[in-house]
C-alpha cells in the first residue's frame, strides 16, 4: 500500500500566511515599480517589433512583385508538392534577409489541396510578412494588373532588367522536363508576356557549373532580388552555389 500524505492545519496556515506575506510583497511600492518597468520594456519592445514589420511591408510594396504560379498540383506528385512548398519556404526566407525585399505572391493555390496543407504545416506561414496567398487562379487576376510578364525558360525574349513596377511570375512546378513549355503556353493562353532570364555564353547572367541549367523556383526568386538590389545581373549569379545548379540532362536523385 501506498503511503498517504496529509498536512496539518499549522502546516496549512504557514503556507497560507507565506502566500499572504508574498502577494503583499507584490504590492509594495518597490515591487511596482519594478512590474511597471518589466511591462514598459514589454510593451517598447512590441512597439519596435511592429514597427519593424511595418516598414519591411512598405518596403517590399516599393518594389516588383514576385508571384508564384501554384494552379499545377494535378502535374506534380506528392513528394514534388512537398518540395516545392519548401522552395516556396526558401524563398519567403530570402525576401526577408533582402536588402531590397519584393512583394511576395501565391497565387492559384488550391485552398485546402495537398500544397496548401503542407504550407499550412510551415511554423508561421500565416504569418509570413510581405507576402499574401490568393486563391484565385491568375487568369482571374491577369485582367486587373498592367505590367505582368510570366518568366519562363522557354521564352523568345530575354528580359533586360527589373522593372520595380512590374509583376514576375515564377511557374510553380517542380519537374519542367516532364512537362516540357507547360508555363510558356499557360502565359500565351492568358495573353501575358513572357520573357527568359538572359544566360548562358556570352549573356551578363553567368552561372556556375554546366551552361544549361535548371533553376528551381527560389533559385529564380534570388536571382531576381539580388538584381533588384544591384541592378546587375553579373553579381546575381553569385547567390547560386554550383552544387546549387544542375544539367538539364541529368538524371533525378530518386
Amino acid at each position: 500500500m501506498g503511503s498517504t500524505w496529509s498536512f496539518s492545519d499549522e502546516d496549512d496556515d504557514g503556507r497560507q500566511k507565506k502566500r499572504g506575506a508574498e502577494d503583499g510583497d507584490r504590492g509594495s511600492p518597490k515591487a511596482r515599480r519594478l512590474l511597471d518597468n518589466v511591462e514598459n520594456r514589454r510593451d517598447e519592445r512590441r512597439r519596435q517589433r511592429l514597427a519593424s514589420q511595418a516598414a519591411f511591408v512598405a518596403q517590399c510594396a516599393q518594389n516588383m512583385t514576385i508571384a508564384v504560379d501554384c494552379s499545377f498540383e494535378s502535374f506534380m506528385t506528392e513528394r514534388e508538392l512537398t518540395s516545392l512548398g519548401q522552395q516556396l519556404m526558401y524563398c519567403y526566407g530570402a525576401n526577408k534577409r533582402a536588402s531590397a525585399p519584393a512583394t511576395f505572391w501565391i497565387v492559384g493555390l488550391e485552398e485546402g489541396g495537398k500544397l496548401h496543407s503542407h504550407l499550412r504545416n510551415l511554423a508561421g506561414f500565416d504569418r509570413w510578412l510581405g507576402a499574401d496567398v490568393d486563391f484565385r487562379s491568375l487568369d482571374a487576376i491577369v485582367p486587373a494588373l498592367e505590367n505582368v510578364v510570366y518568366l519562363t525558360a522557354d521564352a523568345d525574349d530575354e528580359l533586360a532588367e527589373i522593372d520595380s513596377d512590374a509583376v514576375y511570375v515564377l511557374g510553380g512546378i517542380v519537374d519542367r522536363n516532364r512537362h516540357k513549355g507547360i508555363t510558356a503556353t499557360k502565359a500565351e493562353t492568358l495573353g501575358i508576356r513572357t520573357a527568359r532570364l538572359p544566360i548562358g555564353p556570352g549573356r551578363p547572367l553567368q552561372l556556375p557549373g554546366p551552361a544549361s541549367h535548371v533553376l528551381t523556383v527560389n533559385h529564380v526568386f534570388d536571382i531576381l532580388l539580388n538584381v533588384q538590389a544591384s541592378a546587375s545581373w553579373a553579381t546575381a549569379a553569385g547567390c547560386l552555389p554550383q552544387r546549387k545548379t544542375k544539367r538539364d540532362d541529368e538524371p533525378p536523385r530518386r
